[in-house]
């Protein structure tokens, strides 16, 4: 999960950083939240450079304290996966979230909704990648987990199956790529309204597939 704030903020976790740094000296796990919570601000603001020094700092400390498969640990495994993504770095970013999944498969179950968060990231990169069949393999994966724990009607759900549709349109599977357009459509229509940015944006891409192939 990520965080925008404001530079004042950051600033003051900056501040507070720090302070605890005197305090407890560099390595101590108190420090490292603060570092977690830079690092997530920035990324939130899309800064990517700066969350990824931060997020690092955090993760090393967090490792040494905690252990390699603490939730903590995979928050900013997770975090980092997501920095190296918006760098379209993908390779990076898969092997980040893929440890971050290991952890929370441990201590969360496959179900959890943040399993379901970082499955679907998993899936974008592979996707950044090209590499459809694994993109589908986890959007299908974090379709599952967030159909039991947050509901058809969801618009986490509705995300995963926009994101499937891009998958199969990049397979050629037009067909199939409809389908899950539409599912996306008709989740985001009850929970947005017919207006919304995201309504407009699938009917184009339903439109435009059907123009370009015989369906």
């Amino acid at each position: 999960m990520t965080t925008s704030l404001t530079p004042s903020a950051i600033g003051y976790f900056e501040k507070a950083l720090e302070v605890f740094t005197k305090i407890f000296g560099e390595n101590h796990i108190n420090t490292a939240k603060f570092y977690n919570n830079i690092g997530a601000a920035w990324l939130g603001k899309g800064e990517y450079d700066k969350a990824i020094t931060y997020t690092e700092r955090s993760l090393d400390i967090s490792i040494e304290f905690l252990g390699e498969d603490h939730p903590d640990v995979a928050t900013d495994r997770s975090n980092l996966g997501l920095a190296w993504q918006y760098k379209r770095e993908y390779d990076k970013a898969i092997e980040y979230f893929e440890k971050s999944l290991k952890s929370d498969f441990k201590f969360l179950g496959k179900d959890h909704p943040r399993v379901a968060v970082t499955q679907g990231n998993l899936g974008l990169a592979w996707l950044g990648k090209r590499e459809y069949d694994q993109a589908i393999e986890c959007f299908e994966l974090a379709l599952e987990s967030s159909i039991k724990s947050l509901g058809e009607g969801h618009p986490t759900v509705a995300t995963i199956y926009y994101n499937l549709g891009s998958a199969w349109e990049g397979k050629g599977r037009y067909d199939k790529a409809i389908d899950y357009f539409e599912k996306s459509l008709k989740s985001d229509i009850n929970s947005f309204g017919d207006d919304h940015p995201y309504i407009i944006n699938t009917k184009n891409r339903i439109a435009k597939i059907k123009s370009n192939s015989s369906l």
